[in-house]
């Protein structure tokens, strides 16, 4: 083990910066040479597959850090290499025979496969959660925008007009009344077609470029400028990555419109043989992010959405200057 362990940091492993996806990578490589064992005495292939569920608490940490399946894979290919060579010498040591050695080395390579297979699904299982997770918060989201922001709004405007018919007075209390209730029935519209805009984006029936020029058409831009810079195919990008690439990419428009009090707004979006690079900068009053937290549920729902397709999505922010949100994400066939 601890020759795996070493090989797993001389190659810079993401799975031995931390310990208990160290230790997880460990246990699983002990319970494949104890198959090996078991297959030594009866001679023959012999899988236990009764500690495989073990294998889901790496796939719950696989998520939480931001990992993929390929970054097991690639550590079960380090273990077999470096099991493989310590096997057969120890076997060759105690004059094994050849085909007992063949049968140990089959029981390795296909114990570390099936354990990559497995992990591999409970990782899509805990993706989905975690996507699940994404959606049920978005959906709690736009349902307080309804109640906070609509609801209120025409509870509000409701009370103006019944005032200004139920008391009577001057012409003029009148007009005030009946002013009022339309400036905030002017914003109430406006906070619903921002709910409109929110759902528009939920699910997009077109490419990744023409549903941006609809999101950037009913987002309601007020005096911001948003320029769109769009080069490749985004038909190449399989359905499930364009959905997720969209939505990110809304999400940092939506923020630099709502928060960033910036002249301009700049999507770059190019769809490259292998990859989909994107950035959304904006010129405005930018944000700190030291404090724990900055930035809160949305760059934390972009992130994760990166993640989930094997990607990332990082924010430079600085004072005073502006927003950079650059995304990538690797692409790969359905």
């Amino acid at each position: 083990m601890g020759n795996y362990a070493a090989e797993l940091e001389r190659t810079a492993s993401p799975l031995a910066r931390d310990t208990g996806l160290l230790n997880g990578c460990l246990t699983q490589a002990e319970y494949v040479l104890d198959d090996c064992v078991r297959a030594l005495r009866t001679g023959e292939v012999h899988l236990d597959v009764t500690n495989l569920p073990r294998v889901d608490l790496m796939a719950d940490k696989f998520v939480t850090h931001q990992l993929q399946p390929g970054d097991y894979l690639e550590a079960s290919h380090v273990f077999v290499e470096v099991a493989s060579v310590e096997v057969q010498r120890v076997l060759l040591d105690t004059a094994c025979p050849a085909d007992l050695r063949e049968v140990a080395t089959r029981t390795l390579v296909r114990g570390a496969a099936r354990r990559t297979r497995f992990l591999a699904g409970f990782y899509d299982a805990a993706s989905l959660d975690t996507i699940d997770e994404i959606r049920l918060l978005e959906r709690r989201s736009l349902a307080r925008d309804v109640h906070d922001g609509i609801g209120n709004g025409l509870t509000l405007a409701l009370r103006l007009v019944d005032g200004a018919l139920g008391r009577g007075g001057e012409p003029a209390e009148l007009a005030s009344r009946l002013r009022r209730a339309r400036q905030v029935l002017l914003d109430t519209l406006s906070q619903a077609q921002e709910v409109i805009c929110q759902l528009r984006r939920q699910d997009p029936a077109l490419g990744i470029f023409e549903a941006l020029r609809m999101f950037r058409d009913h987002a309601g831009c007020g005096t911001t400028a948003v320029d769109l810079r769009l080069s490749g195919d985004d038909w190449r990008v399989p359905d499930t990555s364009r959905k997720e690439i969209y939505l990110i990419l809304c999400e940092a428009l939506r923020n630099a419109l709502a928060h960033a009090e910036a002249e301009r707004v700049t999507v770059t979006v190019t769809v490259a043989d292998t990859e989909v690079v994107a950035e959304v900068a904006d010129d405005g009053c930018g944000f700190d992010l030291t404090p724990p937290g900055a930035g809160g549920y949305g760059l934390r729902s972009m992130s994760d959405r990166a993640a989930l397709l094997g990607g990332t999505c990082r924010v430079f922010s600085e004072v005073g200057v502006g927003t950079r949100v650059r995304l990538g994400v690797p692409l790969r066939g359905e």
